[in-house]
Formats: structure tokens, sequence, C-alpha cells
């Protein structure tokens, strides 16, 4: 029971310091964890950009203006909603 317990605290000591080491490593390495990000938005964006191409209601430019123009206005960007 004891060997058990043993390893359960040893798993979840690794659990915990896996943040800290990844924390250290981002500190350490500013320009590779820049160039990771910068990569992850790029492919997010392309995904969004795919995505609406792929729409064929956001084909139409009025329709994908006025989607555009009620998506800034209830995310508060153009005014606040209150």
């Amino acid at each position: 029971m004891l060997i058990i317990y043993t390893e359960f605290m040893r798993k979840k000591s690794a659990e915990k310091s896996l943040p800290r080491r990844l924390i250290r490593a981002r500190a350490h390495h500013k320009i590779l964890f820049s160039l990771v990000g910068i990569i992850g938005v790029v492919l997010v964006w392309r995904g969004i950009w795919t995505l609406t191409d792929a729409t064929p209601l956001l084909n139409d430019p009025i329709a994908s203006i006025a989607l555009g123009i009620f998506l800034v206005i209830l995310s508060g960007f153009f005014f606040k909603l209150t």
C-alpha cells in the first residue's frame, strides 16, 4: 500500500513541475516560443479564412460585410451594449 501511495505522490509532483519547467523554458528560449506563437496565429487565421471560403453564404460580399459588422457590434468593439 505504501508503494502505491509513493508512486501516486511521485506522479503528482511530476505533474506540478511540468508548468514550472515550461515557464523556465519559455523565459530562456524567447525567440523559439515567439516563433511557435506566430505560427499558431497564422494557422488559426488560415483555418478561419478557409472555413469562410467554404461557406456559401459568406461568398456573397454583402452578407459577409453584414455578418462582420454584426460580430463587431456583438463583441463590443464598435460600441458598448449596456
